[in-house]
């Protein structure tokens, strides 16, 4: 029962971040949900279950991209595995840390995109200036909102 509700939830914010962009952007950037859904999953299940949601979000993002096909499911595969990883295995997170996690993963995963697809890193970074730092600020601050609601020691 709990994995048909990730799945319908994970299906719901694919579809909010491709098909009802207008409705979910500010300032025409898109928080990435699917990101900030592999993180916690990751942070909650640990590395296996963050490497096979990272690859299923990526292969569902790589279905809507114009270009590079596979790059979005390798820098979700390794998104989700480094996460999980630091969580089952390094350190238990405060929800402090799981920002700052969430936020290298960010960055880690907007990197990783531009090079598996081919990129170049100043493509990459005109890319990231354009409109991925908006869109990273935006995960973040959901990221947050999240972490500290559902936080148990509820401390930031």
């Amino acid at each position: 029962m709990k994995a048909v509700l990730l799945f319908a939830l994970a299906l719901l914010l694919l579809t909010l971040q491709t098909t009802l962009q207008d409705v979910v952007s500010v300032f025409g950037a898109v928080p990435d949900f699917l990101l900030l859904f592999l993180v916690a999953l990751a942070l909650k299940f640990g590395p296996v279950a963050g490497v096979w949601c990272g690859l299923l979000l990526g292969i569902a993002q790589d279905a809507y991209a114009a270009s590079g096909f596979g790059a979005d499911a390798m820098a979700m595969t390794v998104v989700g595995y480094v996460v999980g990883f630091a969580e089952e295995q390094v350190l238990k997170l405060d929800a402090i840390t799981k920002i700052v996690l969430l936020a290298l993963a960010f960055f880690g995963r907007f990197l990783l995109h531009g090079l598996f697809a081919g990129m170049e890193l100043p493509q990459i970074g005109a890319l990231l200036l354009e409109g991925g730092l908006l869109r990273g600020l935006l995960t973040i601050l959901l990221g947050t909102v999240w972490f500290v609601a559902f936080s148990r020691d509820r401390q930031v």
